[in-house]
């Protein structure tokens, strides 16, 4: 599980929605990225040559973040609170409840 937030707080999110069973601490990668240490993707491709995998997902709630799993062949899952529109773009799922990612691992 990569994400922009930082390593404690992704810990704390995959422990809070029960998913460390899925994703173990050594396969969490919180990049902070907030901090301007590059761009999701410098950071997503950076983390795919040090790691191999058989799939990816990419959950995200960005036309970025669907262009960036599109771009590295992950499949792709559009997220929006509920009652609130999706944003214009290309995505394999849309959904108002990330439980829907659940089906896909």
């Amino acid at each position: 599980m990569v994400s922009n937030t930082k390593q404690k707080s992704l810990k704390l999110f995959a422990e809070l929605t029960h998913l460390l069973h899925i994703f173990p601490e050594e396969k969490l990668f919180g990049a902070d990225a907030h901090l301007g240490k590059g761009t999701k993707r410098e950071l997503v491709d950076a983390f795919l040559q040090k790691n191999s995998f058989n799939e990816l997902i990419v959950i995200g709630d960005s036309p970025g973040d669907m262009e960036l799993g599109n771009a590295i062949g992950a499949t792709t899952f559009l997220y929006t609170h509920p009652g609130l529109e999706f944003k214009e773009c290309k995505s394999h799922y849309k959904t108002h409840d990330l439980r829907d990612v659940l089906q896909a691992i």
